[in-house]
């Protein structure tokens, strides 16, 4: 990531979700949600940094930051879910289980 930074300093819009999910991959949730953070404070308007910030925080039991992350996605795609985000943005990679994404994030209610 560094050396794409001094390759880039300006990163695209997606660099920072792309990244976080990279680190999800190899199962590095706390760099994962780190990244997604990051993405959110740059381009607060970008919804994948929530989704990936979201499923990211489940995996680490932090259920409330999920819920926020999954409601401030909301906020800028009324449509957003889990299964309207992998339908139609192919992204079923994203979560190992979308089942238990969603049970997790409904079991803080």
């Amino acid at each position: 990531m560094n050396k794409a930074f001094r390759l880039n300093p300006i990163p695209l819009p997606m660099y920072y979700p792309l990244s976080a999910m990279a680190y999800r991959f190899v199962k590095d949730f706390h760099k994962a949600v780190e990244i997604a953070r990051k993405g959110i404070e740059v381009q607060p308007n970008m919804l994948f940094s929530y989704l990936v910030l979201a499923a990211s925080c489940v995996e680490r039991d932090m259920i409330e930051e999920a819920k926020n992350a999954a409601n401030e996605a909301i906020k800028i795609d009324p449509r957003f879910s889990v299964g309207y985000v992998c339908q139609f943005q192919n992204l079923t990679y994203l979560f190992s289980d979308p089942p238990r994404f969603v049970v997790r994030i409904n079991a803080g209610n």
